[in-house]
């Protein structure tokens, strides 16, 4: 269970009745039931050539939010032998400039459309690989042969063209249109329901943005007749329990978790990797229990380029320490946790990015995570990342980053016998 970290607001949570009280009562786990509803989409979104669409819309629904799949989907383009079109490094997922879910006290997730993918590859929900990843034994792509991206940040798991889920078209014929599904996460699991949200209350709601990029930001090279966009959407959530089961037995009407609220956030370390430097990166979010930390790296090969995460996997740090107040708890290379982050999730990940996670407590992968390795900060000074980048030419260069996303929760004790 998370602590309470010193200062955190008061947060009045929507909840559904008094919890009945007296003899043993099925746990809440067992007797709420999961479902799903579609609410409105997006449809006929026009790519622009450099201006950013917002969208933002209000979360109507019911029970408990678990979350909220989005599946999007850009058709219509068509492409020429001579305009081809080709992706930039994060796309398709970058189509979502941003994506968050909130309510009235402030954002709980608030990410990129590339980074809310990268929440659900390092959440690991089922066994299955990732969507549009490499089918199990292919072999990788060569540079600039199914992965997205120029030669020199092809990403291996990100299909050209895709057509469909897990499908790629690689004919100009299908050039510049794409599918693919990513969920906005509001609990951590479905094993415990971790962070779920009740969402009975009718006076406030909760709201989402999907913001659409330019077009510009996706494509490196736009196709002849730019797609058309739609964004589905599903709301997925959990049902509340009655007092007591058909048979007369009580039943928990909100979950044991209830009042942890589970945040997806991201900051970008204010200390640049540098070429040949050791450079120490303080994390900026403490006060919170943390989930995990994916580090996102982009080297640039002159301060006029722009930073890739291909460029970053090339010529990755020689040397990583990981330390909690004055204590060093990781001290690694690149590639020792390349090998762990294969070993948790069962796949290769998006390149340029290392996982430190502490969700993999419940078997020997990430993810359903019994909370026993959970990182409490509330009473932690300082926490940093002590990195040595290497001093091969055209690498690291001024205008290289280091961007964190993490995973974190906190309690508040909610006001049971009132709605939000």
């Amino acid at each position: 269970m998370a602590t309470v970290a010193g200062g955190a607001p008061t947060v009045q949570l929507q909840t559904p009745a008094t919890q009945p009280s007296g003899q043993a009562r099925i746990p809440f786990r067992a007797a709420t039931m999961e479902r799903v509803n579609i609410l409105a989409a997006e449809t006929g979104i026009v790519l622009t050539g450099n201006a950013l669409q917002p969208i933002e819309r209000t979360v109507e629904g019911a029970g408990y939010v678990y979350g909220i799949l989005l599946d999007v989907a850009a058709t219509g383009a068509t492409s020429t032998a001579a305009s081809v079109a080709g992706y930039s490094e994060d796309a398709p997922f970058n189509i979502l400039d941003t994506v968050k879910f909130s309510d009235a006290n402030g954002e709980l997730h608030a990410l990129s459309g590339w980074e809310t993918y990268l929440v659900n590859v390092i959440s690991h929900e089922d066994a299955d690989l990732p969507i549009l990843a490499n089918a199990p034994g292919a072999a990788l792509p060569v540079a600039g042969a199914g992965g997205v991206g120029t030669p020199s940040s092809a990403d291996p798991n990100i299909l050209v063209n895709v057509g469909a889920v897990g499908t790629a078209s690689t004919g100009t014929t299908a050039g510049g249109n794409f599918r693919f599904p990513v969920r906005v996460k509001v609990a951590a699991n479905r094993r415990d329901l971790l962070g779920i949200l009740g969402n009975q209350d009718r006076s406030q709601k909760f709201a989402l943005r999907t913001d659409v990029s330019a077009q510009s930001v996706v494509f490196g090279t736009a196709p002849s007749s730019l797609p058309s966009l739609t964004i589905n959407k599903y709301y997925e959530y959990y049902s509340v329990p009655l007092p007591t089961a058909p048979d007369g037995t009580p039943e928990e009407v909100f979950p044991v978790s209830f009042g942890t609220l589970l945040f997806h956030t991201h900051q970008t370390s204010p200390s640049a990797p540098a070429n040949g430097g050791q450079i120490p990166h303080y994390l900026q979010r403490l006060g919170n229990t943390i989930h995990w930390i994916a580090m996102i790296f982009r080297s640039a090969t002159s301060s006029s380029t722009a930073p890739t995460r291909g460029g970053a996997d090339g010529a990755p740090p020689t040397t990583l320490q990981v330390k909690l107040g004055e204590d060093t708890v990781f001290s690694e290379t690149w590639m020792y946790r390349r090998f762990l982050m294969f070993e948790r999730l069962g796949f290769d990940a998006p390149r340029g990015v290392l996982l430190y996670d502490w969700i993999h407590d419940f078997g020997p992968f990430a993810g359903f995570e019994l909370g026993d390795d959970l990182i409490h900060t509330d009473a932690l000074v300082n926490a940093q990342h002590v990195i040595s980048y290497p001093t091969t030419a055209n690498t690291w260069q001024p205008g290289s980053s280091l961007k964190y996303v993490m995973r974190d929760d906190i309690f508040n004790q909610p006001a049971v016998a009132q709605s939000r």
